[in-house]
């Protein structure tokens, strides 16, 4: 699969482990340092004001070492990496959430802005135009990604 740059595109994560990590390695900005488990399980417990996660516990769940935890334990990861926790239970809003996520890396990495910036002088018609030529590529790129 590829996105819209033409760069490689890895597959939705499926399992509790790999959204989780999905989450860490997404969810930080273009050019910064992915965030440690002890990091994220600090600032966890943090904005909780208690140990609510312990550091090995985290990655024990993030490498799918552990597969169970309790509703609380994914509403505070959810929270810290600011998703809905039905991003763990439901795959069609963890789809969602990716979509979110990649247009955001997008908006960061200047693609979008980009083509934003080129199109801001346009007049309405020919921005209705490039509207249509989106939702084409978007339709092509759906294609793509079934195949």
């Amino acid at each position: 699969m590829t996105d819209g740059a033409g760069t490689a595109r890895e597959a939705a994560p499926v399992t509790l482990a790999e959204k989780i990590d999905y989450l860490f390695t997404h969810t930080t900005p273009p050019g910064e340092k992915v965030p440690s488990n002890e990091e994220v399980a600090t600032a966890i417990n943090i904005r909780a004001g208690e140990r609510a996660i312990s550091t090995p516990y985290l990655w024990q769940l993030r490498t799918g070492r552990r597969d169970n935890p309790t509703k609380r334990h994914l509403e505070l990861i959810a929270q810290h990496f600011g998703v809905s926790p039905a991003f763990f239970f439901d795959q069609t809003v963890a789809e969602e959430v990716i979509q979110q996520l990649r247009f955001l890396h997008s908006m960061a990495s200047g693609d979008v802005r980009g083509v934003a910036m080129r199109a801001a002088g346009l007049s309405a018609e020919h921005l209705a135009e490039l509207n249509k030529v989106i939702a084409e590529l978007t339709e092509l790129q759906a294609l793509e990604d079934e195949e």
